[in-house]
């Protein structure tokens, strides 16, 4: 499993619930630091819980059964590495997500993204329609703002 993190809280939930590997990657190294210690203390080793820096794709050398992401829904251009979590400059991480995840997923592999109607909703159809990917179900979550928790698949 593949998981663009942050404090790598869901990189815990998934290896409790089972995953046979976590790998947790940010371009933040402090997201990177928290991670590991989220790791170690729920006794995750190496050979469960990997945390490195990476830049999208840039460090990954390996397909995944499941990756997930929770990007910026905001596109405008973060002033440091604290805003870069929540605003993504002309969405070019979105972007690049979804040009590149499809080369990262195994045969039958999925990926899950969120995204809510503060962003460009417009865009993310887009960019699936122009990605290597099919929509298999989005769930959407009503509560100050809409949310949409979106599974996709390689298309065949």
């Amino acid at each position: 499993m593949l998981l663009f993190k942050g404090i790598g809280a869901v990189g815990v939930i998934c290896a409790m619930k089972g995953a046979s590997l976590v790998h947790a990657i940010d371009i933040n190294p402090h997201a990177i630091e928290n991670a590991r210690a989220n790791f170690k203390k729920y006794n995750f080793g190496e050979d469960l819980c990997l945390a490195y820096e990476s830049d999208l794709f840039e460090n990954v050398h390996t397909t995944f059964d499941l990756v997930l992401i929770n990007p910026p829904h905001q596109g405008f251009e973060a002033k440091d590495m604290l805003e870069r979590s929540l605003t993504d400059g002309n969405y070019s991480l979105l972007r690049r997500f979804f040009s590149e995840v499809g080369g990262y997923l195994t045969k039958g592999g999925i990926a899950c993204t969120s995204f809510s109607e503060v962003g460009d909703l417009k865009l993310i159809e887009e960019l699936i329609n122009k990605s290597d990917l099919v929509v298999e179900k989005i769930i959407e979550e009503q509560g100050k703002v809409k949310v949409f928790i979106i599974i996709l698949k390689k298309k065949l």
